[in-house]
């Protein structure tokens, strides 16, 4: 299914928890993150329920993200549902890595074909800095059992943080080119509560790739999937992985935008970097059918925007923490 601006729009983003076992400055807000902001998710049922009535409308790929997904119980059989559904052609899983080692087994029976693990340094301090916790050992453990095995498609995603991170870019891009995975570099965006956001021009995706280009000679690609989201991507000359740069800030990234929002309280997103929302969670508890759902999915299609409004810092675009929304 197109929306009102010629896009096709394939792909569904699920967060199915606001509650996260970290603290990231940038995404979760300065109160207790253990805490669960949603009382009540979907539970997964529902949440399959709806990805089968919108694979109907088109949605051939889904995300299963957070907060951090695998502070919830069931997971692993949660995916497996969603991979029988007719119609869904892969699913992914989005990840802080912290949980992730204990999981790959039933994760990789699950049928799940793609991981992507946030991972904002390679210095054990500086993680710990970020997040709260000493869990660099844990996140790079997993990491290393999935290249090993060639269990999924990997990917880890880097907040470009000026002052912070900007003097390990090249020892990701060298990870990129040791290993066959992605290494993507996306940039840091006003959300709300974003504890790292000081008004100021970001590290950008362009000035990342000037300084890797100074090691590695690198090729676009130019069609790096049917599900490609907002990266561009470049293969780095005779290595083994990529890399990707998402630069939302200092570029546009909108006008093949393919996706959707489901958050763990049962509202519709259109747009990452905007409050209109449209609740499906009614519709639970007055057991409409399968119909009600879909017109308001269409609903929310037809409010799509254009582009996002990221540009405008003065306040951020929209007031969930990124933990809320799923990113």
């Amino acid at each position: 299914m197109n929306d009102v601006h010629g896009r096709e729009i394939n792909y569904l983003r699920i967060s199915v928890t606001q509650a996260c076992n970290l603290r990231c400055s940038y995404c979760v807000p300065a109160r207790d993150s253990t805490k669960p902001h949603c009382e009540n998710p979907l539970s997964f049922g529902e949440i399959t329920r709806l990805v089968k009535i919108f694979s109907g409308a088109g949605i051939k790929k889904v995300r299963v993200t957070g907060g951090e997904p695998l502070v919830r119980k069931g997971v692993p059989g949660f995916i497996r549902d969603l991979k029988s559904l007719h119609g869904i052609e892969e699913v992914a899983l989005s990840t802080n890595g912290v949980l992730l080692s204990g999981l790959l087994d039933e994760l990789k029976g699950s049928g799940l074909d793609k991981i992507n693990v946030s991972l904002d340094s390679l210095r054990r301090e500086r993680v710990r800095e970020i997040s709260g916790s000493d869990v660099l050992p844990d996140v790079m453990g997993a990491v290393e059992r999935i290249m090993a095995g060639n269990l999924f498609q990997l990917k880890l995603n880097v907040v470009l943080i000026k002052g912070f991170n900007d003097d390990e870019i090249l020892d990701f891009a060298r990870l990129a080119f040791l290993h066959p995975l992605e290494v993507r570099f996306i940039e840091m965006m006003p959300t709300a509560q974003n504890r790292l956001w000081d008004g100021k021009k970001p590290l950008t995706g362009a000035e990342a790739k000037s300084v890797i280009e100074q090691e590695f000679r690198l090729s676009p690609l130019f069609d790096p999937g049917r599900f490609a989201g907002p990266a561009k991507v470049y293969a780095t000359a005779d290595g083994k992985g990529r890399l990707g740069f998402i630069s939302p800030m200092s570029g546009s990234f909108c006008d093949g935008c393919n996706r959707l929002r489901l958050t763990a309280d049962g509202r519709i997103r259109h747009c990452l970097f905007s409050d209109a929302e449209v609740d499906l969670r009614p519709g639970f508890f007055t057991n409409e059918p399968d119909e009600w759902f879909l017109k308001r999915f269409v609903a929310a299609l037809a409010q799509k925007p254009s582009a996002h409004n990221l540009t405008n810092t003065s306040a951020p675009p929209c007031s969930r923490p990124m933990s809320a929304i799923g990113g």
